[in-house]
């Protein structure tokens, strides 16, 4: 399977503040291959082509924000931000339920 991005971004919205702190990977332009399941956090920038192995999987540092910047990103394995979210909404009340049917029903097939 193969995905051209621009770039991805992955964040921690309780974290997003302290992002200016983050670690910053300059790639210099090259290819980078992910071999073995690994976790990043941070900026990595100027990435030619990110590929992902299909035996690996390069995971979102939980907590933490990451951001991806490449000119294309190739996924035969995995890419995980499992953990990674903040917190959830609070939960809705329930719905009303619809109003009857106005018709008599018992249509005839024609």
């Amino acid at each position: 399977m193969r995905r051209a991005l621009t770039a991805l971004i992955f964040t921690s919205a309780a974290l997003v503040a302290s992002s200016a702190m983050a670690q910053v990977t300059d790639h210099a332009g090259e290819d980078v291959t992910i071999v073995e399941d690994t976790s990043w956090t941070g900026e990595h920038l100027n990435i030619r082509t990110l590929r992902i192995d299909e035996r690996a999987t390069l995971r979102v540092t939980p907590g933490s924000p990451l951001t991806i910047r490449a000119e294309s990103v190739e996924v035969f394995g995995h890419l995980s931000a499992d953990q990674s979210g903040g917190a959830g909404g609070a939960a809705g009340g329930r719905g009303r339920g619809g109003a009857a049917g106005a018709g008599a029903g018992g249509g005839t097939a024609g």
